[in-house]
């Protein structure tokens, strides 16, 4: 169905695998459409409004796994919607844009920026849809007003995109942000040195190469609640346990690596193990991090 949707458009598409567009690097395949400009990516997603197709945004592919096999959901990447500009100590970016970009530019302007996901694949979309954060830190600290897209229907039925602008200062909470499809956000960056942020970077880098695994993974795999979810399957005494090619880290074990031609299915029966394990021991119900497309 989205195939045609696809070609009447003229938005170029391809078969693609997990292993190219994800940081777990393991799974199946998927449609991607590729959008060249907002004007592309806005008449897709209005076409795709009504028409029952399933579809999800992607960003730089973490946090997400891909079932083994063909996936039926389409998936649109926003690699083409990466324009940044600044004015004074705001920044507005598109969806695609990514945090390393902007935080790279804004250093050069004397700006700090997005320091604490230093090392972190994420895009602006992507960073926002989770409410992206590490340290203290999180996105809902620096965002300012977010370019949504929301369907209206006229009075005949029709359906159609309708571009809003909404305030983001009460729209997070912990590792939940905005829903809705993202066009652009807008950002209150503040003053620091080139060197203060090179320097932060540099820590936080220096900080997630020692405690967090090396290998491709998709992040972090569940929710932290009171107690760390990685110390809580530590304590049940699965960190470094394998299944087929994926294995829950021996570094952190919040974490479930690709060690060599992972499966989809072998990482969520590790995702299932560790849910069953906690809840047993502690009675505690894991929350998904990751988002899994079929």
């Amino acid at each position: 169905m989205y195939r045609d949707i696809l070609e009447s458009c003229g938005i170029k598409y391809s078969r693609q695998s997990a292993a190219d567009i994800t940081t777990f690097k393991g799974g199946g395949h998927a449609i991607v459409a590729l959008p060249k400009d907002e004007a592309e990516f806005v008449e897709l997603m209005e076409r795709l409004e009504g028409s029952g197709a399933q579809y999800r945004l992607l960003g730089g592919g973490s946090n997400t796994i891909i079932t083994d096999g063909e996936a039926r959901t389409l998936l649109i990447s926003t690699r083409e919607l990466s324009k940044i500009e600044f004015d004074g100590d705001s920044v507005r970016a598109l969806a695609g844009a990514r945090l390393a970009d902007i935080r790279r530019e804004a250093h050069m302007r004397g700006l700090g920026a997005f320091e604490f996901l230093s090392g972190v694949p994420a895009t602006v979309g992507g960073a926002l849809y989770s409410n992206a954060g590490a340290f203290g830190e999180d996105m809902s600290k620096y965002v300012e007003q977010v370019q949504i897209l929301q369907y209206r229907c006229d009075f005949c039925g029709a359906a159609h995109v309708q571009k809003t602008a909404m305030s983001a200062r009460n729209a997070f909470e912990y590792r939940r942000g905005i829903s809705e499809p993202i066009l652009s956000a807008t950002f209150r960056l503040s003053e620091m040195s080139m060197v203060e942020s090179e320097a932060q970077a540099r820590r936080y880098m220096a900080y997630r190469r020692e405690r967090q695994p090396r290998q491709p993974s998709c992040g972090s795999v569940f929710v932290n609640g009171k107690t760390p979810s990685g110390k809580l399957i530590e304590q049940c005494g699965l960190k470094g346990v394998r299944l087929g090619g994926a294995q829950i880290s021996e570094v952190h074990a919040n974490f479930i690596v690709n060690a060599g031609g992972a499966t989809s299915a072998d990482f969520l029966g590790l995702v299932e193990l560790c849910e069953r394990e906690v809840l047993d021991r502690f009675g505690v119900t894991l929350a998904r991090e990751f988002v899994l497309i079929h």
